[in-house]
């Protein structure tokens, strides 16, 4: 790997693009012994496969064995799997009637796992009858699979609409001994929360077929395991497992500047990097930030690299297509894979010698099961990370340690969103009566809820659904809905349900709107009819809704004081007018036009921290003969940016508002808050660590190397006034007075 940087450094292209280096030592495996051998069919198939387990693997199934929940938090290439399959196959094999259901976030994850358990149970001769029960299984195959599969593969956007007709399931959930969640760090936010209230259901459910079955969680490696578990199940105790024992070959990983090479872009660099691997017989993969890019970075690289097989991998293509490069991918006869965040979780490619992140993913989760791809076992590898011009980016670049030494984020899932606990209660009543002791569906808020709405009939000792309508289709498990919902159409057929907010911003006419990884050109948003008129198109350019903010604290619900500095938390009212849309070329690029759009004004009930600056901070800006206004604009910016390093989200699902005298505070004031109806947690994660929110907000506009502003600091691409007047300077000043606040 050293030969080969050294060589990298001698191209013609090279602009001494590497920042950093970090050179990370292999890693023996560390194996475990059971207490108790498999069953022979079981131990059979370990012993020819030459399986020896690794220790967290044989701390999994002892855990499971004595039936505990456990989150097994281990990195990728691991073995989680199989820690999870063989304790399952085990109690499969000794009783006949058990069941065990298995829940991914992707249909792609789950098709892959069904391929390796087939093939376990092929060897054991343990015979579940395993099944995919999704969207796409016919018809014809349901009833059959719910009668006869003792392992069912299924993903919780389809588990929503089984419960609501969980009486053809009874024979599968009376017996249900286990409920695997894989990935499960990908719920979070909005869909982390209707997940939770999914899983909640499911139990009530099978509370009432006398079933009580392990929850076995498969996640990386998040900050909080063990309280993500507990949000995401609704049971108390998880036991976490997150010592990995798997070896680790030699791994080098570089930190590589895009914005040093003027001459490229930083997806020309990432091909030619993609390039240059596959003409050293590296096999590699490059993960890229949308499906064009995906194409575009395969087809230069190729260009590049005469010779070599070096294909695209993207959502769009059949499930056919995509099995195919997988198995030329691990066959060895592509040499190179551009893709799309497709590959990050799960699916089997084999080894790989090095991968590109072509932009920082959004989260150091992402980033390292994307590096995990590259080295499996003891082989050494090679990582590049290529550093775009956004502010994440380039915090990264000048404080390495924050990837290589810092902790992951949280994973974030709040569960007091009126708007998602509104939509389940219903659900929950319609699938069968909410008893007054309802462990699930209690508490004050539930009640609060239970009593706004008009199609909940309330008795003495239970809650019943008395509407017309299915509540179920009034549910949308990867959004949150208001009352004035509008539906997003393609060729007639419905794709999603948007509230009147996110529709303005994001399927205004013209827009170009990304659903499950497919772009799509929004032709017309009818609001008399409620509905956005969608064709499916691929484009080189995005757009973004250009907005005025205001906003009014409806209630505080915390507040701390840190020196002089005032620090609050609560329900907040966001009045945002929606003005106009750019359209941009490329990830980075000017506006090529701005467009304006006719909407009525849009109200958003959600939850933020804000931070209360006193005159002393005033005074020091002013000292310095910057703009105040400017400063704190900039500063609230900054702050959004780094939301991410605290809480598994993108900045786009936070938004911001400063003002130099708030008519409630009375003094000048920095709003962050939720991007949803209610709130998802976001906001509150910002305030209880506000302190190191702001400790490394201060880092990155300060080591910024602009002159005044860029967008690898203070610009936001969704500012609402088009980054008109912001100081990097005056932020730089007000974020390290309050670092000195909050210490």
């Amino acid at each position: 790997m050293k030969k080969l940087l050294s060589d990298l450094k001698r191209c013609r292209w090279y602009a001494n693009e590497i920042r950093h280096v970090r050179e990370m030592p292999p890693k023996p495996a560390h194996y475990g012994h059971l207490a108790r051998p498999f069953p022979e069919p079981i131990a059979r198939y370990l012993d020819r496969a030459k399986i020896n387990l690794y220790a967290h693997q044989v701390e999994a199934i002892t855990q499971i064995r004595k039936g505990e929940n456990i989150v097994l938090a281990t990195p990728t290439a691991s073995g989680k799997s199989l820690a999870f399959h063989l304790p399952i196959l085990e109690v499969l094999y000794k009783e006949e009637t058990a069941t065990a259901l298995y829940l991914y976030p992707l249909k792609a994850l789950a098709r892959d796992q069904l391929a390796t358990i087939r093939k376990i149970e092929e060897e054991t001769q343990v015979h579940t009858q395993a099944s995919i029960y999704d969207g796409d299984t016919e018809e014809s195959q349901r009833s059959r699979i719910r009668k006869n599969s003792r392992v069912i593969l299924s993903n919780p956007d389809t588990l929503h609409w089984v419960l609501r007709s969980h009486s053809t399931w009874e024979h599968f959930f009376t017996h249900l001994r286990f409920v695997v969640m894989d990935e499960a760090h990908a719920y979070r936010g909005v869909f982390g929360a209707h997940v939770a209230m999914v899983v909640r259901r499911l139990c009530r459910i099978l509370d009432h077929y006398g079933a009580a079955p392990q929850f076995i969680l498969a996640s990386a490696t998040i900050a909080n395991p063990d309280e993500h578990a507990t949000r995401l199940t609704g049971k108390e105790t998880f036991t976490v497992v997150k010592e990995n024992g798997a070896p680790q070959g030699p791994k080098h990983f570089v930190l590589w500047d895009s914005t040093q090479n003027s001459g490229l872009s930083c997806h020309r660099q990432a091909s030619n990097l993609l390039a240059f691997l596959a003409r050293r017989k590296c096999r590699s993969l490059c993960f890229t930030v949308s499906r064009k890019m995906a194409e575009l970075v395969a087809k230069w690289a190729e260009q590049g690299a005469q010779g070599s097989k070096i294909v695209a991998y993207r959502a769009g293509y059949t499930p056919e297509e995509r099995r195919i490069i997988e198995e030329e991918i691990k066959s060895g006869k592509i040499d190179a894979v551009a893709t799309t965040n497709a590959l990050e979780m799960g699916i089997n490619i084999g080894q790989l010698d090095a991968v590109i992140i072509a932009g920082y993913p959004g989260t150091i989760i992402s980033t390292w099961q994307q590096a995990g791809r590259a080295g499996r076992g003891t082989r050494p590898a090679l990582v590049i990370l290529v550093a775009f011009e956004g502010p994440l980016d380039q915090y990264l670049i000048r404080h390495p340690d924050m990837l290589f030494a810092g902790s992951p984020e949280h994973a974030v899932i709040d569960l007091t969103n009126d708007y998602i606990l509104s939509g389940h209660t219903r659900c929950a009543a319609a699938e069968f009566p909410i008893a007054v002791d309802d462990k699930m569906f209690s508490g004050p808020q539930i009640s609060r809820i239970i009593e706004g709405l008009p199609d909940i009939t309330k008795t003495l000792r239970d809650v019943r659904y008395s509407g017309t309508r299915n509540p179920h289709k009034e549910v949308e498990i990867r959004g949150v809905i208001d009352d004035r919902p509008i539906t997003i159409q393609c060729d007639g057929k419905n794709i999603e349900i948007l509230d009147q907010r996110r529709a303005f911003i994001s399927a205004h006419q013209g827009a170009v709107y990304v659903y499950q990884k497919e772009t799509y050109v929004v032709a017309c948003l009818d609001l008399d009819r409620r509905v956005a008129t969608m064709h499916k198109r691929d484009v080189d350019y995005w757009t973004e809704a250009c907005r005025n903010t205001e906003i009014s604290i409806n209630e505080e619900m915390d507040h701390k004081k840190k020196g002089t500095v005032m620090l609050a938390m609560g329900k907040v009212r966001v009045k945002e007018h929606v003005l106009s849309y750019k359209v941009r070329h490329g990830r980075n690029d000017k506006a090529t036009q701005t467009i304006p759009l006719d909407f009525p004004p849009i109200d958003l009930d959600t939850v933020a921290f804000w931070v209360i600056l006193p005159d002393r901070i005033r005074k020091c800006v002013c000292k310095t003969q910057e703009d105040w206004m400017s400063g704190l604009h900039a500063a609230e910016h900054a702050l959004i940016h780094m939301m991410p390093f605290l809480s598994i989200c993108d900045s786009r699902d936070v938004g911001g508002f400063s003002t130099d005298i708030h008519p409630e505070t009375q003094c000048a004031t920095i709003f962050v808050y939720d991007g949803y109806r209610g709130g998802i947690g976001i906001a509150q994660k910002g305030y209880e660590m506000f302190p190191e929110l702001v400790k490394i907000t201060h880092a990155l506009v300060r080591d910024c190397r602009c002159e005044d502003g860029c967008p690898a600091c203070i610009y936001d691409r969704h500012c609402g006034n088009n980054n008109d007047s912001l100081s990097r300077r005056a932020a730089v000043t007000i974020l390290a007075a309050l670092c000195d606040a909050v210490r």
